[in-house]
């Protein structure tokens, strides 16, 4: 109980300085942290003053960005960010993203980590979102290879939060199987060892509180299991929708989420 309590203290003093590495307990943000307006503005504007993104996607992963640039049109320069691709931007009172969206595989944005650490030292959240990587039978030589990639860069740069994701849940048949694999063995690995969780699959699936999910075909691993799919409100699987494969809503949705990921990271706890 005195460890726990020494490490709260810890975790609480350096996030005045800086954005904390070490976590009680895991962070998750799924369907359950969409609320933009449950954040209260001090950490919004916490945010914008300790936080500083790197992240790198494809055009699933662009979800989360446009989202965010969604609600600042939307809702005005209280959720002010500015996202730039070749260096951190630098622009008083807004969330500085640096995002790269040419980073199709995650060995591919694992590359450009320490270049982007040193040119922009101020970063220190970093984070990759999956496409369609996971679609295949060797998931799970996938995962361990990611997995083992972020925790060499956690102990290279014990300052800096770096965020898992769980991939998109828009696949049917045995590539939904595999992906819903990857994401059930990342979920559980996070929630194991303390890590910060941006688990984009689960909030595929949530929509108006009911969840989407198909039957696995028989000759897939999960045979007749329920497989989470993308909701109907956000299109369903379908994977064209208007807006980076789904629809204004979903990203919408996502960018909200973002916006809950950033103020835990940055010290905010909604159960206290």
């Amino acid at each position: 109980m005195k460890f726990a309590y020494w490490i709260c203290i810890l975790c609480f003093v350096t996030s005045v300085f800086l954005v904390p590495q070490c976590f009680a307990e895991a962070i998750v943000i799924d369907h359950n942290n969409t609320e933009l307006s449950k954040i209260p503005d001090v950490w919004i504007d916490n945010v914008k003053k300790k936080i500083k993104v790197y992240y790198g996607h494809t055009s699933h992963g662009q979800q989360l960005v446009s989202g965010m640039e969604m609600i600042k049109t939307r809702f005005g320069r209280k959720y002010d960010v500015f996202i730039y691709e070749k260096s951190l931007p630098n622009v008083e009172g807004t969330l500085s993203v640096r995002n790269t969206d040419k980073t199709y595989d995650p060995e591919d944005f694992f590359e450009t980590i320490d270049g982007a650490l040193a040119k922009d030292p101020k970063i220190n959240v970093v984070m990759y979102g999956w496409c369609s990587q996971p679609n295949n039978n060797n998931w799970q030589v996938l995962l361990n290879k990611y997995i083992g990639r972020m925790n060499e860069f956690e102990k290279r740069y014990p300052s800096v939060t770096f965020v898992y994701m769980t991939a998109h849940s828009q696949r049917r048949d045995c590539e939904g199987c595999n992906r819903h694999q990857l994401n059930e063995a990342l979920r559980a690995y996070c929630i194991k060892n303390g890590k910060v969780l941006f688990d984009f699959g689960d909030i595929d699936t949530w929509y108006a509180g009911t969840m989407n999910s198909y039957v696995a075909p028989r000759w897939c691993p999960c045979a007749g299991k329920a497989i989470p799919l993308e909701h109907a409100g956000f299109g369903g699987g379908s994977g064209n929708g208007p807006c980076n494969h789904t629809n204004a809503e979903s990203c919408l949705t996502k960018g909200q989420a973002t916006w809950w990921l950033l103020a835990r990271i940055a010290g905010w706890n909604p159960g206290k």
